[in-house]
């Protein structure tokens, strides 16, 4: 995949320097409709697809077949709304072969068709006013149920979105001036999806591709487990965390022992040795036979990051939180979930 014909975004994507305007009337479209012509792009360029191939021209009021009906929606749109829908791609639907569609997402199936776009029962229910909300983007039914009644909805009112997996989740959102958590910039969501691509966490192949890690996947995407650069994150994280606390520990009157509480027989030691190891080459939190012992899957974010993080100088991370014990007797018998008891006077935990 030729991620070199994809437009370049990074001054677009939401950071904290960088975040939503707020000294506009409405939505930032110009700025949204970059952000979903991206992941429209970069499914077309998955499915091995050449850019070329793919018509610029396509949006909401021309794709859907009848453009009376979705120009007839145009006067009860946001202008601001109706610029994104202008200028917003959508992927070509094959009616002839359903199957090769390409979803916007793995989250959202794609923007919807002019008789679905507008939240009536949804709006009066939670009174609010006629035609604020709007079904943006339809959500992908593989990870909801199907005719769920979910989607991203767009309030036109705020000029907001929010994801609702199923019609239950509505009431989570409203009213919107009590559940800000729920509702943000079109522009932050797209960035969100698109980060989760960019580490990894989504991934996009041809659809007729199986999937790396015998998922189902959503056209040409795929939601992993993990990432790499997730796990390249932990265990940073983990080493500043063990770092801070080193530093504070060795800064004490009275440092606690180096003894390993393994061999003692009293209360266990704050600080354990990293025997066999130097920084250049630390033990790593549990080593891979360890793992083994357990029937840790390989690969999985678990053996990863614990093969990749490393012992630090110390056994507890926090008040009854310990370190994982390094030797494979203590580590297997760690884990109350390895075999689960299935008598009938039993219920598994």
């Amino acid at each position: 995949m030729d991620l070199s014909q994809l437009p370049d975004i990074t001054s677009l994507l939401v950071r904290p320097d960088n975040p939503p305007r707020d000294d506009l009337e409405g939505m930032d479209y110009a700025r949204c409709a970059a952000l979903h012509n991206y992941l429209i792009q970069y499914a077309w360029l998955a499915e091995g697809r050449p850019l070329a191939t793919l018509n610029a021209n396509s949006n909401f009021f021309t794709a859907f077949g009848d453009e009376a009906e979705a120009e007839a929606c145009r006067p009860r749109l946001d202008p601001s709304l109706a610029a994104f829908l202008d200028t917003a791609m959508i992927s070509p639907f094959p009616f002839d072969n359903p199957h090769e569609y390409l979803p916007f997402s793995v989250f959202a199936w794609g923007i919807d068709g002019p008789n679905r776009l507008f939240e009536e029962f949804t709006a009066d229910i939670q009174d609010q006013p006629v035609d604020s909300l709007v079904r943006l983007y339809a959500v992908e039914t593989g990870l909801s149920a199907v005719g769920s009644g979910g989607g991203v909805i767009y309030h036109q009112r705020f000029h907001c979105v929010a994801i609702f997996m199923h019609l239950d989740e509505y009431d989570c959102g409203f009213p919107v001036e009590g559940n800000p958590h729920v509702w943000n910039p079109l522009e932050t969501l797209l960035t969100n999806w698109i980060d989760l691509i960019h580490i990894g966490k989504v991934v996009a192949s041809p659809h007729k591709e199986p999937a790396l890690f015998d998922v189902e996947k959503i056209g040409p995407w795929e939601w992993q487990p993990y990432s790499e650069a997730q796990v390249t994150m932990c265990v940073a994280e983990w080493d500043r965390l063990c770092q801070a606390i080193e530093a504070r520990t060795s800064q004490l009157p009275n440092p606690p022992s180096l003894i390993s509480p393994i061999s003692r027989s009293d209360a266990p030691s704050l600080i354990s040795p990293i025997s066999g190891s130097d920084a250049d080459n630390p033990e790593p939190l549990v080593a891979s036979t360890v793992l083994d012992a357990a029937s840790v899957p390989n690969p999985s974010f678990a053996r990863a990051f614990l093969t990749r993080a490393r012992r630090p100088q110390f056994c507890y991370i926090a008040p009854g939180l310990l370190l994982p014990p390094a030797d494979s007797a203590g580590f297997v018998a760690a884990q109350p979930f390895s075999v689960l008891p299935r008598s009938k006077y039993t219920a598994p935990p």
